[in-house]
């Protein structure tokens, strides 16, 4: 049988993992990025638009905001509110019926 602590400590093992997992994809959302809009601003300018007309072009990051949208999910799943139908909610769901079985076994 498992003591507090046992529990304890795979319970911080899971969050320690959730918190490594969303910090590899934020280093991964801003490297690769700064990649893809370096290329499109490169291209920019490459094909005749100036500098400026390429570093202000909206187009060269729409997919900071389209993969951040996916970012900011993953952070309030790790960070914010826990997503419906999370490891955790099963946990609790679990606990809860199973003591209103015992509940209704003694009445």
């Amino acid at each position: 049988m498992n003591t507090k602590q046992d529990i304890a400590y795979k319970n911080a093992q899971i969050r320690v993992q959730k918190l490594k997992k969303f910090y590899s994809h934020l280093v991964t959302y801003l490297v690769i990025n700064v990649f893809i809009s370096f290329i499109r601003i490169f291209e920019d300018v490459n094909n005749g638009s100036l500098l400026t007309d390429a570093l202000l072009d909206s187009n060269n990051y729409s997919i900071w905001f389209y993969w951040g949208i996916g970012l900011a999910l993953h952070a309030l799943s790790v960070f914010g509110i826990p997503m419906l139908i999370s490891k955790d909610w099963e946990q609790r769901k679990i606990r809860q019926f199973m003591e209103e079985e015992t509940n209704n076994k003694i009445k």
